[in-house]
């Protein structure tokens, strides 16, 4: 191909196909967005999505198919890391207050049994078990969590009590 020269989108036939299919892929990603449950956070002109593609040279059908389902888990996981930027909390998780974030690995409770009690004195989020916490609080409804046919139980803490320092 010595002397050959690749030129983008001259086609007089088809003028500007690459700016179709780019039209077709933001499309695609704003109707994921909007489908997302937090995909209100990833909205926004400056937003972006950064994708590798890797386009087969040729027809073949199955590698078409593979580099597609390439590009929707790409496109998946770009609004999952647009949302993850811009949410301040995190399933499972206290927001830091030292760290100023919450998925850091003091925003975490070290067991399944333990709830957020509050920040300590340098803002790192506390956690305890939350049978202890209950019976330190005497109240009459631990015999529901430990009984033989356990109970929700749920206990609403203020934010006095929880920017408390210990």
């Amino acid at each position: 191909m010595e002397g050959a020269e690749l030129v983008v989108g001259t086609n007089p036939a088809r003028p500007d196909r690459v700016g179709e299919a780019l039209a077709l892929l933001v499309d695609e990603l704003l109707d994921r967005v909007d489908r997302h449950p937090a995909g209100h956070l990833a909205r926004g002109r400056r937003q972006r999505v950064d994708l590798r593609l890797s386009l087969p040279l040729g027809h073949d059908a199955d590698a078409r198919a593979e580099v597609a389902d390439e590009l929707s888990r790409a496109l998946d996981a770009g609004i999952r890391g647009l949302v993850a930027s811009k949410t301040v909390t995190r399933p499972g998780h206290a927001f830091c207050l030292r760290c100023a974030a919450a998925d850091c690995e003091h925003s975490l409770p070290p067991r399944s049994r333990d709830v957020f009690l509050g920040y300590g004195p340098t803002g790192q989020p506390r956690f305890g078990d939350f049978g202890q916490l209950l019976l330190e609080r005497k109240d009459p409804r631990i015999d529901r969590i430990y009984g033989e046919r356990r109970e929700l139980v749920a206990l609403a803490l203020g934010g006095r009590e929880l920017n408390r320092s210990c």
